[in-house]
């Protein structure tokens, strides 16, 4: 009678402790999801903002010529020079900003460090990306 109570306690232990650390790599993995689906949103976001930006310099510049400024002009080449340095200025903080926000132990989990290589991120998780985009237009 004692051995099978020893058995259904050890039998218990064993079901405790390999049911926690189930949990734990189940938990794991959906912590690596989420981490992963902030990165692609935020990812999102930002190529959406440069968009955008772009857009409005793009209109900046078409007012300028046709208020007469010429492209080889110096107040238009300064102009341009100045809004790619903001754009390129925006984009390095901004990726410098999410890389530090995942730093420790989700290092690994983001393999960016730079613009390039996060737009390549994007590129990979091209999907979720889409399914963003597309529930937040609607």
């Amino acid at each position: 009678m004692i051995w099978y109570i020893a058995l259904g306690i050890l039998c218990f232990g064993l079901g405790l402790t390999f049911g926690f650390l189930l949990s734990v790599r189940a938990a794991g993995s959906t912590t690596i999801l989420i981490v992963k689906a902030s990165s692609v949103i935020g990812l999102s976001i930002l190529s959406k903002c440069i968009e955008n930006y772009s857009y409005a310099n793009l209109v900046k510049l078409d007012a300028l010529r046709k208020s007469g400024v010429e492209p080889d002009d110096k107040v238009y080449k300064l102009e341009k020079e100045n809004q790619e340095k903001i754009m390129n200025n925006f984009k390095e903080d901004s990726i410098k900003f999410l890389v530090n926000a995942h730093s420790g132990i989700f290092k690994e989990i983001t393999p960016y460090t730079d613009w390039r290589s996060a737009m390549r991120f994007l590129e990979k998780n091209r999907d979720a990306a889409i399914l963003f985009r597309k529930g937040a237009e609607s």
